[in-house]
């Protein structure tokens, strides 16, 4: 079960009960827990709301307009991966910028 940090860092309200993963390792991994790779990315399509604020210099609504139009964080997208069971919140606390 997910303790209240993991919660929070995965921005789940600590009263609902949440199974995650944790890395247990075994020869295939060399006792990592881990074994592959994938990215965790964010990208910025430029959308014509996103065009529009750049022509009129209004780059502080930027971050609003971008996630109204579907722009996902490292952070966002770590977090969809560990609610998956592709990866540990340790992981994701590691390596995305907060």
């Amino acid at each position: 079960d997910a303790t209240v940090n993991d919660k929070k860092a995965l921005g789940v309200p600590a009263d609902k009960p949440l199974q995650i993963f944790t890395a247990s390792g075994c020869s295939a991994c060399h006792q990592l827990g881990y074994l592959g790779r994938f990215m965790v990315i964010e990208i910025l399509m430029l959308t014509p709301g996103i065009y529009e604020a750049f022509l009129q210099k209004d780059r502080t609504h930027l971050p609003e307009i971008a996630r109204k139009e579907g722009f996902k964080t490292m952070m966002d997208h770590a977090r969809e991966r560990v609610l998956s069971g592709e990866t540990t919140v340790s992981e994701m606390m590691i390596n995305c910028p907060r």
